[in-house]
């Protein structure tokens, strides 16, 4: 008989719950016997009765301190199963097997409505198209005359002043000087050599023939004996190859090193400083318009003025059904001369 689990349960009690002992020796211990059903996997019912083990509530604290009973922690208590019954069975694999299937019922649903959005937006349709618009959004710069510094003097640029300004720290070299030191190096001698034996495959030895027996043959009552001979393939001949093998020894040995170690000190360095005039490309205003405003962005585009940075937005709008796309400049000059047709929405 296999050996049954022993189940083993905790209990804890509550002495707030727990009545006020009517006897003063309320130390004195209660037994329970508790029944508890477990249902198996065929829905049978196997009742196992348990042994509970001693629990001491403690009643709280009562006005005479001398009546007052000392709490009593929670207890562990150890259940015994009765070995003649048998162990219980859940159907633990059903219920994750349900859970499984639910979850992939789910999924398939989701993938499906993702699919079948996906089939409807790809399927073109027609609509009246209504409107054509486009957005520019940019930034102007203007190319005038402008004062800056540096270090250098740009070319064609109208020197306004110049300066000696301290540039930074440089580092001179005054001399070098010679640091010598033994260092240990190591090196490889030939100390003995060793042969190396083996055999090596030459040649094969011709093929021979050697006796086999002998058959008795007999032609119109003339009868004679002949030998017959098998052949016997050569064997592989194999001569000795030998080498030798060296062996050396690691032995070390005192070098002496030499650096040279440069001697440097640092220093300020002296530079000119330029401040000049010259042409350049600066910042002017930014600028967002659409065809609704105007019809051509570069009309906002004064003297010496162009576009830094440029930025075009193209949508088409239709009715019946509704909808705004958003087209590339190609497509949206396509069907700019089509406003109050119907055509295929495109894609965007």
């Amino acid at each position: 008989m296999s050996r049954e689990p022993i189940i083993t349960r905790e209990l804890f009690v509550d002495p707030s719950k727990v009545g006020k002992s009517r006897r003063r020796d309320s130390s004195e211990t209660r037994r329970a016997r508790k029944k508890a059903d477990f249902v198996t996997e065929d829905a049978e019912f196997v009742r196992y009765s348990k042994r509970i083990g001693p629990i001491v509530p403690t009643a709280p604290p009562e006005e005479n301190p001398e009546r007052q009973v000392p709490f009593t922690p929670p207890q562990q208590v150890h259940t015994e199963v009765d070995p003649d019954l048998p162990s219980p069975s859940y159907s633990s694999a059903k219920v994750d097997r349900a859970f499984d299937i639910n979850e992939c019922i789910g999924c398939s649903i989701i993938f499906g409505l993702l699919v079948s959005i996906l089939i409807y937006a790809s399927i073109p349709y027609d609509a009246t198209l209504t409107r054509a618009k486009w957005e520019f959004t940019g930034t102007i710069e203007v190319h005038k005359e402008v004062q800056a510094s540096g270090w250098s003097l740009p070319f064609g640029a109208d020197l306004v002043s110049i300066e000696e300004k301290f540039y930074g720290w440089r580092t001179v070299t005054d001399g070098t000087i010679t640091f010598c030191q033994e260092e240990e190096r190591y090196r490889q001698v030939l100390s003995h050599n060793t042969e190396d034996c083996r055999q090596v495959f030459s040649h094969y030895k011709p093929d021979t023939e050697e006796y086999s027996h002998t058959e008795r043959v007999c032609v119109d009552g003339d009868c004679t004996l002949d030998e017959i001979y098998k052949k016997v393939p050569g064997k592989p001949v194999y001569t000795e190859k030998c080498e030798k093998i060296p062996h050396y020894d690691t032995i070390p040995y005192l070098e002496t090193v030499c650096k040279n170690i440069a001697q440097t000190h640092e220093e300020k360095e002296f530079r000119n400083f330029y401040v000049y005039r010259s042409m350049q490309w600066t910042y002017a205003r930014p600028v967002r318009v659409n065809s609704d405003e105007i019809a051509d962005p570069n009309q906002l585009l004064g003297e010496n003025e162009r576009f830094s940075k440029q930025d075009w937005t193209y949508e088409l709008f239709f009715t019946d059904p509704s909808a705004v796309v958003k087209v590339s400049k190609s497509t949206f000059d396509e069907y700019k001369t089509k406003i109050g047709q119907v055509v295929t929405v495109p894609r965007q």
